[in-house]
């Protein structure tokens, strides 16, 4: 939550660090003393807004390597005394001030609110009947991120693998037709997103990076205008 370019006339007030992974929901507190935060890392964390600190912590308590332990959103109920978190294991309601949780179901929900006109009672959730908007949208930024260096989220198992593996699993189930039809598939030892990040890592500035993939995409297409 640190925005080193911020817009002119925009003050940093507080940097709030202690989640270890992609921060995926953020709430207010209806009075504004509070920012509750949830993450993949598998907690939720309370924070005070006027001095930055780590005022409580809620932990699911799932398997490391589980997709489980994943939180998607977060709500407080309009009085504040309730949290609603929605994550790959299902809808919880914490009881903020004894620490108590509520399972409300154990069915996967990615986005959620509470009805305005209830003060505890309703929360709604929204998720897509097969596979959720949010997970599709988490497996392109990894692979934009990461490439073949990262991990993707496999669906039907609801787990992660290597990227290189949803690849070789690709050209496996592939090869019986690219058989019949003579198709080859020649793969550079590195794709896009790992030669970015080896550049980055090499220190070279971020515009020259962004010039170098617009200039290999380029190239790539217009050889393949040419094979055609």
């Amino acid at each position: 939550m640190h925005n080193s370019t911020a817009p002119s006339g925009v003050r940093l007030v507080h940097s709030l660090r202690g989640h270890t992974a992609e921060i995926t929901g953020l709430a207010w507190s209806p009075d504004g003393t509070r920012l509750a935060s949830g993450s993949h890392d598998g907690t939720i964390r309370l924070w005070d807004t006027d001095s930055g600190a780590e005022t409580d912590r809620i932990e699911l308590h799932e398997d490391p390597a589980s997709l489980n332990r994943y939180v998607w959103a977060i709500a407080f109920s309009p009085d504040g005394s309730t949290l609603a978190s929605g994550a790959n294991r299902g809808i919880d309601l914490w009881e903020i001030a004894a620490g108590r949780s509520l399972k409300a179901t154990e069915d996967a929900c990615y986005a959620l609110a509470f009805d305005p006109r209830w003060q505890r009672s309703l929360v709604l959730r929204l998720e897509h009947p097969d596979y959720p908007p949010r997970l599709l949208e988490e497996n392109l930024w990894r692979a934009i991120r990461f490439g073949l260096d990262g991990r993707m989220i496999d669906f039907d198992a609801r787990a992660e693998y290597p990227t290189a593996a949803a690849l070789e699993r690709l050209l496996a189930w592939t090869e019986p037709v690219r058989g019949e039809h003579g198709l080859e598939i020649v793969l550079p030892d590195r794709n896009g997103a790992q030669r970015q990040r080896a550049l980055i890592a090499e220190g070279v500035p971020m515009h020259d990076v962004f010039a170098e993939t617009v200039r290999e995409t380029r190239a790539t297409y217009a050889a393949g205008v040419t094979a055609s």
